[in-house]
């Protein structure tokens, strides 16, 4: 790529090599780019507007998925899409998006076997296909005390990488919601009234093994 003053020829604009958000709009270079605006002027940013329906996924697609509430909760990145369906215990569902359509992949069953309320539905995808899923009630050790587990994908199959609860005497709800985003995981456990147990937010780093 051809050199402009210290910046570097990328994505079709010189760009400060050494900043994602060459002009600190908030909006990453790439991203600027492909919308047509220019990263390096702050007064330019993307508008997203006017979305254009290219799908319809639903269970009478062809998908193998029969449940009305297959889709109750979602995440998307990176052309991965995992769903929660409530059924008893809960199940999350895998699909990937391609340039031919949405394909059905696999269906994580929660891997307690008993005591398990709630399973996926909370979702969280990084852009290396991790995925992050909990129960906000698992009954391991105690009442509400909610387990966190991360799903790795190997090939187009997921398998369970890692399971926890916050070590705590009352954990009350653990993991009931959560974001994956690069290596950093976050963690939201909520109040719980009747234990007397505070709201807390756990930050975890995620690291390959």
């Amino acid at each position: 790529p051809g050199n402009f003053g210290g910046y570097i020829l990328e994505f079709g604009y010189p760009t400060d090599p050494t900043k994602a958000d060459t002009d600190g709009d908030g909006f990453g270079d790439r991203d600027e780019s492909l919308a047509g605006t220019d990263p390096n002027d702050p007064a330019a940013y993307p508008v997203w507007e006017n979305p254009t329906l290219v799908e319809t996924i639903s269970p009478s697609n062809g998908l193998g998925l029969t449940a009305l509430d297959f889709a109750d909760r979602l995440t998307l990145n990176q052309g991965w899409l995992a769903t929660h369906q409530h059924v008893a215990g809960g199940q999350i569902h895998v699909l990937q998006r391609q340039a031919n359509g949405t394909n059905f992949v696999q269906t994580i069953q929660p891997p307690d076997a008993v005591y398990t309320t709630g399973f996926g539905e909370s979702l969280s995808i990084n852009e290396a296909g991790v995925l992050f899923a909990q129960s906000p009630l698992t009954f391991r050790q105690i009442p509400h005390e909610g387990t966190a587990y991360l799903f790795s994908r190997s090939g187009n199959t997921y398998g369970l990488s890692s399971a926890w609860t916050e070590e705590a005497e009352t954990a009350g709800r653990f993991s009931m919601n959560g974001k994956i985003l690069g290596d950093t995981l976050v963690v939201f456990k909520p109040a719980v009234w009747d234990y007397n147990i505070k709201c807390t937010i756990f930050v975890y780093r995620v690291s390959p093994s």
